[in-house]
This record gives structure tokens, C-alpha cells and sequence, in this order.
């Protein structure tokens, strides 16, 4: 669809597409889970990313299912972006942000000051360019690997906080 779309409260994504023109805006307290529900199925599909920007100002938390990237979109984090991969880092899988096969999108995303990007468990960004101002953590025995084509760049901190923890850039 078009046009901008605010989100107060508590919102729920299960999968599908975020196509369209416009904004998605997660409001200051307001929160928005990427939900992998373990006994209904048909909700643990991928999500897209295929033009629509979105805003956190709020909470997102990404709890599996992992997210494609058909067409350049910005996501412009104020708040806090937390990712609780099931994978361990003893575990060769990945939580997945990636390009979709024959399609050339990425994802900018703005860590602003004062934000924070929170990972858990096993995670690759491979369709993200991350232009990091606040804190970017990687928390207990995870991996985030920023594997984007494109440079990741900014003023913001970097920490493994756990000594199991690893940040890597490819």
C-alpha cells in the first residue's frame, strides 16, 4: 500500500512482505515483535523488506524467521533493535537478514545515538549496511557477522559484552 503507517501499543509480525511507498513508524514505547510461533507453522514465514522504510522508535524484537531484502529500504532505529536468534554459537546456522536471489535490494540501517542494535545467538546480516552512531552489542554465546555488501560505518560502539560473545565483519 501507500502512505505511512504508525504503531502504538504492541504489534505482532508473522510474515509476508512490507512493500509499498510510505513509513512504517514503531512509536516511542510501542513495540513490535517478529514472532516465530512454535506450534502454528503457517505464522514462521519469512518477512521482505520491498521498499517500505521503517522507523523504531520504540522496541523491535526479531525472534526467528529470517528477513529477505527485495528492494532498497531504510531502517532508521531510535530505540532499541534486539534479535534473539535460536542459533548458538556453537551452531553452524544463522538467523538470516539476506538479499533475495535475483533481486539487488539492501537495507541502510541508521543506529542513531542512543539506540541500540542487541544481538543474541547466531546472526548474519548479509543484505545490511549498518551506519552505526549509538551502541551495537552482541550478548552471552552469540555471533553477529555483518557480511553486507558496502561499507559499515559511524561513531557509535562496538561490544562482544559476554567473553563468549563475537562481532565480526566480512
Amino acid at each position: 500500500g501507500t502512505g505511512d503507517v504508525v504503531l502504538t501499543g504492541e504489534s505482532l509480525w508473522a510474515g509476508g512482505t512490507l512493500g509499498g511507498n510510505g513509513t512504517i513508524t514503531v512509536a516511542e514505547g510501542a513495540t513490535l515483535t517478529r514472532l516465530v510461533h512454535p506450534n502454528v507453522p503457517e505464522y514462521n514465514g519469512d518477512l521482505y523488506f520491498a521498499g517500505r522504510n521503517l522507523v523504531n522508535q520504540g522496541t523491535i524484537t526479531w525472534t526467528g524467521g529470517n528477513m529477505g531484502v527485495e528492494a532498497n529500504v531504510t531502517l532508521t532505529n531510535e530505540g532499541l533493535f534486539e534479535i534473539q536468534s535460536p542459533y548458538p554459537k556453537t551452531s553452524e546456522d544463522f538467523l538470516l537478514w539476506a538479499q533475495v536471489v535475483g533481486s539487488n535490494g539492501v537495507v541502510t540501517f541508521n543506529n542513531q545515538s542512543g539506540a541500540t542494535l542487541r544481538a543474541r545467538g547466531n546472526t548474519g546480516f548479509g543484505a545490511v549496511i549498518l551506519n552505526n552512531k549509538g551502541d551495537v552489542e552482541v550478548v552471552g554465546s552469540s555471533r553477529l557477522a555483518l557480511a553486507t555488501p558496502g561499507e559499515h560505518q559511524g561513531t557509535g560502539h562496538y561490544q562482544a559484552v559476554d567473553a563468549d560473545a563475537s562481532l565480526e565483519f566480512h
